[in-house]
């Protein structure tokens, strides 16, 4: 991935870049809490500490206030969403439009068998987000990991540097054409699919959270298949190592509320900057950030892949 970019604070604030010199920066976007789970605001540049590889790096751009977001939205419309669930799902996107910046952006995607467009780019516009979502009716199976990717590459059009997918869903990966793979045993079809999607999660700088909607099984003994349960560990594996989180709620009517958790978090971020030791040499680098006299929990990309020149 390339972190290139003219002076960090002025591109990501928005304003016209006051050098044309190029530098490579690696942007991470951090988020600390307490112990209690609370966000700690109001830290400074000092108190943090990077490195890359073990080895100790100067802190070369910091901003502490929010900086332009684009976002976007990823809402599950499988069958398995219909009635109630979806409602809840059409609330969590509007709690991400009521925090929106004057200059963040958000595009809306669904999925059922495949991944599509809800908005015709980027918006501001909650009104025409509610009125493509009176057209559509929950069908289909879950094009879970395929939507995941759709996101990234909607993101490559974005204005802002800072970006963000959230991804709503009830389900796991999985097509009506996986059954026969599945009978015949051996790697499931929708761990390749996880495979591919997680390569292309790792060389993206955005952040990627999800919400998964799973409630407890009804009672009896053998009354869910357990390859029907929401597989919460799969979504983890894409979303924590970006920095981001998955947020699991056994209710649907609690999906608005996690949603506002999400667009809480993204409002109260660090943004740390710091030129890298090895730049083009193609390979993976670990990030370690952390808080000093702090016993905090500090939430940031677990490392970035280097371009190769």
């Amino acid at each position: 991935m390339r972190f290139a970019c003219c002076l960090l604070a002025a591109v990501l604030i928005g304003q016209a870049p006051l050098f044309r010199t190029r530098t490579d920066l690696v942007a991470l976007y951090v988020n600390v809490f307490d112990q209690a789970g609370n966000p700690v605001l109001g830290l400074q540049k000092d108190t943090f500490a990077v490195s890359e590889d073990g080895q100790s790096r100067p802190i070369d751009q910091f901003i502490s206030e929010s900086v332009p977001l684009s976002l976007v939205l990823a809402l599950d419309t499988s069958g398995s969403m219909k009635g109630g669930r979806f409602a809840f799902a059409r609330e969590a996107v509007a709690e991400f439009f009521h925090t929106l910046g004057p200059s963040d952006e958000v595009a809306v995607i669904g999925f059922g068998d495949r991944p599509y467009p809800i908005t015709s780019g980027w918006t501001r516009s909650l009104d025409a987000v509610n009125a493509s979502l009176n057209s559509i009716g929950p069908v289909g199976d879950t094009a879970l990991f395929e939507a995941i990717s759709l996101g990234l590459d909607v993101l490559t059009t974005a204005s802002n540097r800072r970006k963000a997918v959230v991804v709503i869903s009830d389900g796991n990966d999985f097509r009506q054409s996986d059954r026969p793979a599945l009978r015949r045993g051996g790697t499931p079809p929708a761990f390749e699919r996880a495979a591919r999607v997680d390569q292309k999660v790792r060389r993206n700088e955005a952040l990627l959270y999800a919400i998964g909607v799973d409630p407890p099984p009804p009672p009896g003994p053998g009354s869910v298949d357990p390859s029907d349960r929401f597989d919460a560990a799969a979504l983890q594996r894409l979303t924590d190592p970006t920095g981001g989180s998955t947020l699991i709620v056994h209710d649907e009517g609690f999906v608005p509320a996690a949603a506002a958790r999400i667009a809480n978090v993204l409002r109260q971020q660090y943004l740390i900057g710091f030129i890298p030791l090895r730049p083009s040499d193609g390979r993976f680098h670990n990030v370690r950030v952390t808080v000093k006299a702090c016993r905090c929990d500090v939430r940031v990309r677990e490392g970035y892949f280097a371009d190769k020149r």
